[in-house]
């Protein structure tokens, strides 16, 4: 079968890295993918934040968790918000953001597209990755513009999806089964 299909089936979410930098150049291969993803009219409506300081990883993250169990309509993420070593970015040290311009109507789906090229991109050459979609609860929250600032976010953007990266430190993880019945033809 081709690589390609392989990577795309094959592909895990990592939650167990170890700790070392993601390289510049694994850095700049990832975020070369994100920028070549297909766009609605080409308007490429994305922006990458690139994080590697950890205290503010580890700052993003406590103001995110506090924002959830604060917040009785997230209940149902309490759970594992509660856990002893929980990290959203899984203690990764390298994190991406994407943000996307608020002007273009289809943003959401574009980014996503980005991001999607960005995570199969780190599979292809062995660098973990998990897609962390719960810190845009902190960028809605009362802070969220201090954080936007922070992180040189572009005036009109807005915080999307974070896709956490680092080197496989675990086994990889078995693939759930996936569903049989999501498919119909019209002829």
């Amino acid at each position: 079968m081709n690589q390609t299909l392989n990577d795309i089936k094959d592909r895990r979410s990592i939650r167990t890295f170890k700790p070392e930098q993601v390289s510049e150049e694994d850095l700049n291969i990832i975020l070369e993918a994100g920028k070549a993803a297909p766009s609605s009219m080409n308007r490429q409506p994305w922006h990458f934040t690139v994080i590697q300081d950890k205290d503010l990883l580890d700052q993003i993250v406590e103001e995110n968790k506090q924002i959830v169990l604060d917040s009785p309509a997230l209940m149902q993420i309490n759970g594992w918000i509660n856990a002893p070593n929980y990290h959203n970015f899984y203690h990764a040290l390298t994190v991406i953001l994407i943000s996307g311009d608020k002007e273009n109507i289809w943003h959401v789906c574009d980014c996503a597209l980005a991001m999607e090229n960005m995570s199969l991109a780190a599979w292809a050459i062995d660098v973990g990755s998990c897609i962390v979609v719960s810190t845009r609860f902190l960028f809605a929250g009362d802070k969220g513009g201090e954080y936007m600032k922070k992180l040189g976010i572009p005036a009109g953007y807005t915080p999307l999806y974070t896709l956490a990266l680092g080197y496989n430190a675990a086994g990889l993880p078995d693939g759930p089964p996936r569903k049989a019945d999501c498919v119909n033809y019209v002829r």
